[in-house]
């Protein structure tokens, strides 16, 4: 029958691309996403591969690639992680491994915070590059939630690529279990509503909207901090929001913004 082709995940990893390349394609992509882009510094690594990094942040959100640089071009086995650690009103959206010498650490900040950020598993004693890049923070969250609570429901938006304008809509607070809302929407209305953890230690957390019938849903995983769902009304004047939240002691935020309006006649399909 021939040989036996090995499993992906068994392949070796090809041999990196010089760091020019990667850091450029770095900057590029944080360009391309609407980034301003920040001084880039290198970092030397311990000689057990580890480090460390700190910033002083104002009001935003950014995102920090940190590329490894090995010694040599060959086929090593590296995986670098990254551990942020935030102190301030500042969340973390997301955090990023990439193909063993990359990873990236993304946060918000509604007001000056510190953000540290340690990182394991480089080549020993090799340069570590950061690449970082700021947006804006984002716009209609009310500024009597509290630069606390503006941060959490700034990274699950930052998260999933969602912007807001003028002020929510329909905005509770809750705790753990199932929370049935019903919220008022106007006909041929779109809307985001998002859900964010304020407190405790949430093992998940979920939102669904049910306008007419229609049910769109999301959910942010195991230990998730915040999710967000869209949906749009056809004729209906009331939707059922439901929030469900799993963990210990968790109290939450919920907005929700109008987004948009859908077109003359347009239909959503079932």
């Amino acid at each position: 029958p021939g040989p036996v082709r090995p499993l992906a995940g068994n392949e070796p990893r090809p041999p990196p691309l010089p760091i020019a390349v990667r850091s450029r394609t770095a900057e590029a992509r944080l360009e391309r996403d609407g980034g301003t882009l920040l001084a880039r510094e290198r970092l030397v690594s311990s000689s057990d591969g580890t480090g460390s990094l700190e910033r002083t942040l104002e009001a935003g959100c950014y995102r920090f690639d940190l590329l490894a640089e090995p010694a040599t071009l060959r086929r090593e086995a590296y995986e670098l992680t990254v551990l942020p650690d935030v102190a301030g009103p500042a969340s973390v959206v997301s955090v990023e491994r990439g193909d063993g010498l990359d990873a990236a650490v993304s946060v918000c900040a509604a007001d000056t915070a510190r953000l540290a950020v340690d990182f394991a598993g480089a080549p020993a004693r090799s340069p570590v590059w950061v690449m970082s890049a700021r947006w804006a923070f984002p716009e209609g969250l009310p500024e009597a939630w509290g630069s606390g609570v503006r941060a959490r429901v700034a990274a699950v938006l930052r998260r999933h690529g969602v912007r807001v304008f003028g002020s929510p809509v329909d905005q509770a607070l809750g705790v753990q279990g199932s929370t049935l809302m019903p919220v008022a929407v106007e006909p041929g209305a779109c809307y985001v509503g998002v859900l964010a953890a304020l407190e405790g230690r949430p093992l998940g957390l979920a939102l669904a909207a049910a306008p007419g019938g229609i049910v769109s849903h999301n959910h942010g995983g195991l230990e998730g901090d915040g999710t967000l769902v869209s949906f749009c009304a056809r004729s209906e004047t009331r939707a059922l929001i439901e929030a469900d939240a799993r963990g210990s002691a968790v109290i939450w935020i919920f907005a929700m913004w109008q987004t948009g309006r859908l077109s003359l006649g347009e239909e959503l399909v079932r």
